[in-house]
């Protein structure tokens, strides 16, 4: 490989972890401001604490890091490399019916790789007698918390990170071969989100999300699927707050007939979409195999030798251990 291609791909992967190495930064310095600020501002007993405090945190690491991030991606690197974020948001070069059809693929693999990541954790919960902890992602039982799992995860979610991640990262990272940029920013996605619950799934859903901004040269889709995926997650959020999972028998359950139904509503969603999303995919594979190319724009260089080059740069290095490290944390309470 050729010096000058093994610097910018190095240089690449160093400011996409350098990006994300100052989201972590920027998120922790703003917590713990709010932290000292709410106290002043609402009771520590009162019902909408909670509630009111996440409010805050995910307005400042959605609202104002993100684009913050973005312009620092600008002034370090996007100006040298004519990136412009009004590009990823145009009209999707594809029918209805094939946007349809790879967002209910994209969608699918999600949900089946969340199910077999729960299944290998829950594996090695039993075999090694360690509880993992997970993070909650249930709402406050309070119209505050509803509103904020909604506006948080269902808008906030699918529009910034999308932003960051695909829109930027992704596009930074795509000069050196589309699937190239598809898999390594799908695999740092999963990372950023620190806990082992989440980063198989997370991971898939960025290969995807990134996919399809490949195919179609625009972040649209990304957003479909990624607003499609937390909109549920939120429903299920909402459906089990207030509910003791561990001890619902059938009693309890008739008590929330509401949170019951929704919750049954939304399981079978998630269930008809995995089972409609894997049965596409294997017929696109089958018989539409050219779906799957992607341009590759330095066919000079091998996959494995771009990706050793990009998980070798040394900011890329301090961030992939800060991200696991903050996982093991999580994951051990």
């Amino acid at each position: 490989m050729e010096r000058t291609l093994k610097k910018a791909i190095r240089t690449a992967s160093n400011v996409n972890s350098l990006m994300l190495l100052l989201f972590y930064g920027l998120i922790y310095a703003a917590v713990f401001g709010i932290q000292l600020l709410i106290p002043h501002l609402l009771p520590e007993d009162s019902t909408y604490y909670e509630a009111i405090y996440e409010v805050i945190v995910y307005f400042v690491q959605y609202v104002v890091i993100v684009p913050v991030l973005l312009l620092l991606f600008r002034a370090i690197l996007g100006r040298k490399i004519g990136w412009n974020l009004k590009d990823s948001y145009r009209k999707p070069q594809a029918s209805g019916g094939q946007l349809f059809r790879w967002c209910l693929i994209a969608l699918g693999l999600v949900y089946a790789t969340s199910m077999a990541s729960q299944i290998f954790f829950n594996v090695v919960e039993m075999v090694t007698d360690v509880e993992l902890q997970s993070p909650s992602m249930v709402a406050e039982e309070n119209w505050v918390g509803y509103l904020n799992n909604i506006v948080a995860f269902s808008l906030y979610a699918p529009i910034f990170e999308e932003m960051l991640f695909r829109a930027t990262l992704f596009r930074n990272t795509e000069r050196f071969g589309s699937w190239f940029g598809v898999i390594m920013i799908g695999i740092t996605f999963g990372l950023w989100h620190c806990n082992y619950e989440q980063f198989f799934y997370t991971a898939i859903l960025g290969i995807c999300a990134a996919f399809l901004t490949a195919k179609t040269r625009s972040v649209l889709p990304a957003m479909a699927i990624h607003f499609t995926m937390n909109f549920i997650g939120t429903m299920l959020s909402i459906a089990y707050s207030g509910l003791d999972t561990d001890n619902l028998d059938l009693e309890g359950m008739l008590q929330h007939p509401l949170k019951m139904l929704l919750l049954a509503g939304m399981n079978f969603l998630v269930i008809g979409i995995l089972i409609a999303g894997c049965v596409l995919f294997i017929v696109e594979l089958v018989k539409h195999r050219e779906t799957f190319r992607l341009g590759n724009t330095v066919p000079q260089a091998s996959g494995g030798k771009k990706a050793l080059v990009y998980w070798t740069a040394p900011v890329t290095i301090v961030c992939v251990i800060v991200s696991l490290a903050m996982a093991i944390v999580n994951a051990i309470g």
